[in-house]
């Protein structure tokens, strides 16, 4: 009897093991866009992602054509949304949108484009193993921005 209770358990242990790692490769797993871009999907400031975040990340290292969204909280405003896209010749460009944040100033209530050279991974501060990309060599028509932390929360 003993035995028949070890076998189920380990039967359900790795069952509970596979359908957790099917919901994992599910969630690693991009979607194709309208405009052919591999789509991670979208986390927020508060709802922090990692599969998201590793989709979006294993791809750009791979050379596809990918895109990721987030929301980041301002300083007094509500959530920023921003999305970053990056084609098959690894051409970033950052979209922040700033229309609905009722503290921007008028001529900044708009769509901000940046385009960068380079993308980097980097962990935060905490230790729960979270990470944000740092972006390099920004531009765009009014600033340059030699570096931008994208993510961090």
């Amino acid at each position: 009897m003993k035995r028949y209770i070890k076998v189920i358990a380990i039967a359900l242990l790795v069952l509970y093991g596979t359908i957790i790692l099917s919901f994992r490769l599910i969630a690693d797993t991009p979607t194709l866009n309208s405009d052919g871009y591999l789509s991670c999907g979208r986390d927020t400031h508060r709802d922090y992602d990692f599969s998201k975040r590793n989709c979006f990340w294993k791809n750009y290292k791979n050379g596809k054509k990918v895109e990721f969204e987030t929301s980041i909280s301002g300083i007094d405003s509500g959530p920023i949304p921003h999305k970053v896209r990056i084609d098959s010749k690894n051409n970033i460009t950052i979209y922040i949108d700033l229309t609905k944040d009722p503290y921007a100033v008028k001529e900044d209530q708009k769509i901000h484009e940046y385009s960068c050279k380079k993308m980097n991974q980097k962990l935060t501060g905490n230790l729960l193993g979270k990470y944000y990309f740092n972006f390099n060599g920004c531009i765009d028509k009014s600033i340059d921005m030699q570096e931008v932390d994208w993510g961090d929360v």
